[in-house]
């Protein structure tokens, strides 16, 4: 399994994610038109490990998760299960997870120019690519 879908997989999963995101967890972009709260992930950064006798099969890098919603509570409700969920996470091709930073802000909905809340939180990650 990849790091992405292992992320995605987890958060589907986790009980206090599903409750407040059902299944409107994915990467990249939300859908258009498809219902909020939900959380978007991106990779804003990986490079391969290096060595001294070359790649060491582990990357690290930078995963900015954004938990929105039609409410500020609601944003940051899904924030603080998302953090429950994988801070500290060490599993399968994922050697470990840290919440690094987070912040606030809105935006207009494109789809309707109502406001959404936002909490972007960067996570340091390390994993191994199969």
């Amino acid at each position: 399994m990849t790091m992405e879908r292992l992320l995605r997989a987890r958060l589907r999963a986790d009980p206090g994610v599903a409750a407040l995101a059902g299944e409107r967890v994915n990467w990249d972009a939300h859908p258009q038109g498809a219902p909020r709260p939900a959380l978007v992930l991106h990779l804003i950064a990986g490079a391969p490990g290096r060595t001294l006798t070359g790649p060491d099969g582990l990357w690290t890098g930078r995963i900015q998760i954004d938990a929105w919603a039609r409410e500020r509570a609601g944003a940051g409700a899904l924030a603080r299960a998302t953090i429950a969920c994988l801070n500290g996470l060490s599993e399968s091709v994922i050697r470990g997870l840290w919440l690094d930073s987070q912040r606030r802000d809105r935006a207009a909905d494109p789809d309707d120019k109502t406001w959404l809340y936002r909490v972007s939180m960067d996570f340091s990650a390390t994993w191994r690519e199969r």
